[in-house]
């Protein structure tokens, strides 16, 4: 058995000859257009990779929210369960306590930080900002701890590049939502306001803006 190599129309063919003259031929790509082909992929991976890491970072930060607004709120309810206190009996030195005890935290950061085993940073002090359950108390969270950017998003966003790794939770008493509550004297209910953290969870902002109504009303919270 031998071989021999010929070229028909730019495509290199390996003829496998027998003894007996019988042959199969195995064709090839040349060099060429094997780089063509992997000069086509780089290109279309230049194209697509910057939107499916964008969505990649979007989702983390947004499943990182939601896990700090519900283990804060289960932190709330079960020490109200225990004590009979809400968040708003909490002053700078026994919200620390509170957060060592109800919350998994790895320890103190600062005068007024813990951080969760999970990696959340959660920013108490704001804590004198309320005294009763129908006032907020405002709790920072980063919700990707030390990876970056570490900035805090903005109260209205242009679009979704304004989205940053920190949001504000407002605290009302047991309650952790993510918008703000004002009591409604014609309903005798409450209405409920939305702010960045709330409409980036309901996905309303996109890369050239806000998709969604800004500015009213809602019944219900996130």
């Amino acid at each position: 058995m031998f071989l021999k190599q010929r070229k028909k129309f730019g495509v290199l063919k390996i003829e496998e000859y027998t003894k007996g003259g019988i042959f199969m031929k195995k064709q090839g790509f040349t060099l060429a257009e094997v780089l063509i082909t992997l000069v086509i992929i780089g290109i279309i991976a230049a194209m697509t990779l910057p939107s499916l890491l964008g969505g990649t970072n979007k989702q983390e930060i947004k499943t990182g929210l939601q896990k700090s607004v519900s283990a804060l709120s289960q932190a709330i309810t079960l020490h109200y369960a225990l004590t009979g206190e809400d968040f708003s009996t909490l002053d700078a030195t026994s919200v620390l306590e509170f957060a060592g005890q109800r919350l998994s935290t790895k320890g103190e950061l600062s005068a007024s930080h813990v951080q969760t085993q999970d990696g959340i940073i959660y920013d108490f002090g704001n804590i004198g900002s309320c005294s009763t359950p129908t006032t907020a108390c405002d709790v920072i969270v980063d919700v990707n701890g030390s990876k970056g950017p570490n900035a805090l998003t903005a109260d209205s966003p242009a679009n979704l590049g304004d989205i940053k790794d920190r949001f504000t939770l407002k605290v009302y008493g047991t309650n952790v939502v993510t918008q703000t509550m004002t009591a409604n004297n014609t309903t005798g209910g409450v209405d409920y306001h939305n702010t960045a953290a709330s409409m980036f969870l309901d996905d309303c902002y996109t890369t050239t803006g806000n998709k969604c109504q800004t500015g009213g009303s809602e019944d219900g919270g996130t």
